[in-house]
């Protein structure tokens, strides 16, 4: 691991990352910033119980981004917290449907499973 990436693994707090998100920066045409910021959003949600489901909605506007590795991140993101908090994932729905991108089984399938089971 690079010292670049040990910088995600520090513990962030909800409104830095929030505050991150919603920074619009002109000059980041490629979303590195988002990347970047998805990232340490990513790790504080696997390595540790720094509960990240505030950022719930500031991740579902980053869906609608074009770009694949952003999007990979946002599923990672929702398959996580669909696992510990289903009504979550009932809010994502809509935009799931309104993104239209190309999802593989296996990227929903889990999800999917839970919330059919809490729906039943």
């Amino acid at each position: 691991m690079s010292s670049g990436d040990a910088k995600l693994f520090a513990r962030g707090k909800v409104a830095e990352l929030r505050a991150e998100l919603q920074n619009n920066g002109k000059r980041d045409k490629n979303h590195v910033a988002k990347k970047t910021t998805l990232k340490k959003i990513v790790a504080n949600m696997t390595m540790s119980n720094n509960d990240m489901v505030a950022l719930f909605p500031d991740i579902i506007g980053c869906m609608q981004l074009p770009v694949l590795e952003i999007k990979k991140m946002c599923f990672l993101y929702l398959q996580n917290y669909a696992r510990m908090k289903p009504e979550i994932a009932l809010q994502a729905l809509p935009v799931l449907q309104q993104v239209r991108i190309r999802i593989t089984g296996a990227a929903i399938a889990k999800p999917c499973r839970i919330l059919k089971t809490r729906i039943h």
